[in-house]
This record gives structure tokens, sequence and C-alpha cells, in this order.
């Protein structure tokens, strides 16, 4: 899709934005192809042992992760304070800074000492 209301360099920073979360989609699409092709694509379907099961798991779950990163990435991009994930990632953000500015205080308080 081209947005035609925009400079190149609004299209730039679009680009910039939406980066990371295509990123992560694509390599959802990529790990499910793999699974589609290895157990569903002209194959006979029959049971899977145990260790194929769980690398089936470890893959779909790793799938889960790129989605569910690239829906926080572009939510939190667009101002969606209400999409799912997006309120932990906020919280997780605030509590790191307020980690950095108590080691930084400590930092300081220590120097001082010297």
């Amino acid at each position: 899709m081209y947005i035609e209301k925009t400079t190149a360099a609004e299209r730039m920073i679009i680009r910039d934005a939406a980066d990371f979360p295509f990123v992560c989609v694509s390599r959802a699409r990529r790990l499910l192809m793999r699974v589609l092709a290895d157990y569903f694509e002209n194959r006979e379907q029959k049971q899977i042992d145990r260790t194929d099961a769980e690398n089936l798991r470890d893959v779909l779950d790793a799938i889960n992760d790129a989605l569910y990163e690239a829906e926080v990435t572009y939510a939190l991009t667009v101002g969606d304070e209400d999409a799912l994930g997006v309120e932990p990632t906020l919280e997780g953000a605030r509590r790191a800074a307020l980690v950095r500015d108590v080691e930084h205080l400590r930092d300081v308080n220590a120097d001082m000492k010297l």
C-alpha cells in the first residue's frame, strides 16, 4: 500500500517505525511455513513422537512470540494504550527507568564518599 498524502521523508519515518514489527511478522511466517512443510504438506498424517512434538511446540511458541512482539510494537508506535501487551511493556519500561535512576544515585553517592 502506497500512502499518497505523505512526503518521502514521512514515508521513511513510517518505514522506520514499521520495520521491527514487519521483521517479526516475516519471521513468524517463515517459521509457520516450515511447520506446514515439515508436518502437514504432501504427507500422510501420522502420529509424531515426543521429540517432534516438543520441537513443534517450540516453533509454534516462537511464532506466537514474534507475532506478539509485532502487535505490541505496532500498538506502541501508534499510541494504542488499550492493546494487549502495551500496559505490561510500559510498566516494565517504567520500572527499568526507576532501577536505572536508583543505580545512578547509588553510583553518585559512592563517588562522593571517595
